[in-house]
């Protein structure tokens, strides 16, 4: 009996020590085998493929869950595991969508024809009036020694127009405006009254007003000397006439010489004539010094 329990007990030490033979040697190969696949060159990656279109998810149908088993596996020796292949995705062409065609452009439109600019105005001329150029006016009013005095202005209008290189300066019934320079009354017995006139501005066609400058226009009065004879010899005779009635021949000589000396006086008592410039008078002028226009736009 004795005998038999030490059987058992040996045979279960040798069913032990092969067990563990076993799995020492199953953890070896397996060992092994990781050095080889780690020691393998590494298998080139697949080229991706294009992007597939996205689809529709499919719907997979729900796994059984796996039902536990209960018992416990009989530990079996693991065999050398082959490696696993590896996994090479099959590449596909995918091609890509057709491009959109371009839509027609539309018609343009012809552009507006543009119109052109207007010209544009010429430069205003440059002239000059020059010295010596004619003048002929009308006066608009009388102008006498008897009433008017130096500084006195007047009136008066072109006669005819003025007109340079073909350019008119002013037309015919332009305004001009004149100064009296001088008006001298003439003296008693003798002497003889002086009235002189000048132009000073011209109004132009285009509404400028240019100085001026002219020479001087002159009228004198009519001598008195006739006149005071005349006065001297009436004065005697009315003298004389009246000396005979009042006493005979020696009245008469007496009263021919009161008679003279009372015309005498009267004589004294009076001027000359008064200078005098008419109106309407057409007078003629001469400009002195050159004039500068400039046509205004």
């Amino acid at each position: 009996m004795k005998g038999l329990k030490i059987a058992v007990l040996g045979l279960v030490v040798l069913v032990g020590v092969l067990l563990f033979t076993v799995r020492r040697l199953t953890q070896q190969a397996a060992a092994g085998q990781a050095q080889e696949s780690a020691s393998a060159p590494a298998a080139p990656e697949p080229p991706l493929a294009a992007p597939a279109p996205a689809a529709a998810p499919v719907e997979q149908p729900a796994k059984p869950s796996p039902v536990r088993n209960t018992k416990r596996p009989v530990t079996q020796p693991r065999a050398a595991q082959a490696p696993a292949a590896p996994v090479v995705a099959e590449a596909r062409r995918v091609e890509p969508p057709a491009a959109p065609a371009p839509a027609a452009e539309p018609a343009r439109p012809e552009p507006a024809a543009i119109p052109e600019p207007p010209p544009a105005p010429p430069a205003p001329r440059h002239v000059t009036v020059p010295a010596g150029s004619r003048l002929s006016i009308r006066t608009q009013n009388t102008l006498s020694t008897e009433r008017n005095f130096a500084g006195d202005t007047f009136s008066a209008s072109l006669a005819e127009p003025l007109v340079v290189d073909g350019f008119v300066i002013a037309e015919k019934g332009a305004e001009v405006e004149g100064r009296v320079v001088r008006s001298d009354k003439a003296g008693r017995v003798e002497g003889v009254s002086n009235l002189a006139v000048e132009l000073v501005r011209l109004h132009t066609a285009d509404g400028q007003k240019l100085s001026i400058a002219t020479n001087l226009h002159e009228v004198h009065g009519e001598r008195s000397r006739g006149s005071d004879a005349k006065k001297v010899g009436v004065g005697a005779g009315l003298g004389a006439i009246i000396g005979a009635i009042a006493g005979g021949g020696k009245g008469a000589a007496i009263g021919a010489g009161v008679g003279a000396g009372a015309g005498g006086g009267a004589v004294l008592a009076t001027r000359g004539e008064h200078a005098v410039i008419n109106s309407e008078a057409r007078l003629s002028f001469q400009i002195r010094t050159p004039v500068e226009v400039t046509e205004r736009r």
